[in-house]
Order: C-alpha cells, then structure tokens, then sequence
C-alpha cells in the first residue's frame, strides 16, 4: 500500500479565486501534503508569490513546499534579458530568502543545479558563451537550484 499519493494539477496560482477552489478540494481530502510548484514562482509577480505564500502557510497540512531558486545575480540578469518571451520572469524580491521569512517559512535546504551536476556527473547544459566564461571564474554555479522551505509554526 502507498505510503502517499501524487497528484499533478494544472491551475493558474496567479488566479486567487482558482487557487482557493484547489486548496479547499486539497484539504478536505489530506491531513499533509508537500507542495511542489516547479517553474512557478519566476512567473508570479512578488505580490502573487506573497499571497500564494500566505495561503499555503495558513493551511496546516502543508509542511513543507519545494520551489525554484534563483539567485539575486540571476533574478537581476532576468530582468535585464528574460529569457522567455512568452513568461517573463516577474519575481524579484529584494532578498529572496527574506520574502520567504516574511511569510512564514524557512530555508530547510537548497540543492544548486551546478553543484549537484557535478555530483552527478551530469553537466549542466550551457550556452558557449557561458562556457567560455566558466574558464575564467571559480565561482560555483550556485544561480539556479531548488529549495525546500518549511512553514514556520
């Protein structure tokens, strides 16, 4: 027997009233659940991702919510140059982990793409240009990755 279930669901988190009719159908039906919204988070203005914060944190079933991380190098070098035409990322607090903070949750762990390419012995997928740079640095590739955040109780 299955210790837990997945279910994947297509929603707009943006969309309040949306948003409110799936966490009220997801608890009434789940004591716990862990909240995994990959690739959301940049397309959410600081306002929507606050809310989204907000109503997550208030449900006390969800413990734990799993999440991109882009560092502030990153964000600011979005703003400049999105990289998506058609979702252009709009999340940009002035400090990441403190907007989190603010809403009631903590950095459990963050596991950073480059870091964990490496471990894997799997590279992570750059442009020329950005190969040609990495020669000349010895910063870790710590830009991107993915967070785990606990509610704050």
């Amino acid at each position: 027997m299955p210790a837990c279930s997945i279910e994947r669901i297509g929603v707009d988190l943006a969309e309040g009233d949306a948003r409110r009719r799936l966490f009220d159908r997801i608890w009434t039906t789940s004591e716990r659940a862990m909240v995994l919204t990959e690739g959301v988070l940049g397309a959410l203005s600081v306002d929507e991702a606050g809310d989204l914060a907000d109503e997550l944190h208030s449900q006390p079933g969800c413990e734990s919510w799993v999440l991109d991380y882009f560092s502030p190098r990153l964000l600011a070098d979005y703003q400049k140059h999105q990289p998506y035409r058609n979702v252009p990322v709009r999340f940009d607090p002035p400090s990441w982990e403190g907007f989190f903070t603010e809403h009631g949750w903590r950095i459990k762990e963050i596991r950073f793409l480059g870091e964990e390419s490496e471990r894997l012995h799997r590279p992570v997928p750059l442009s020329s240009l950005d190969k040609v740079m990495r020669l000349f640095t010895s910063r870790p590739l710590r830009d991107m990755g993915y967070a785990r955040i606990e509610r704050i109780h």
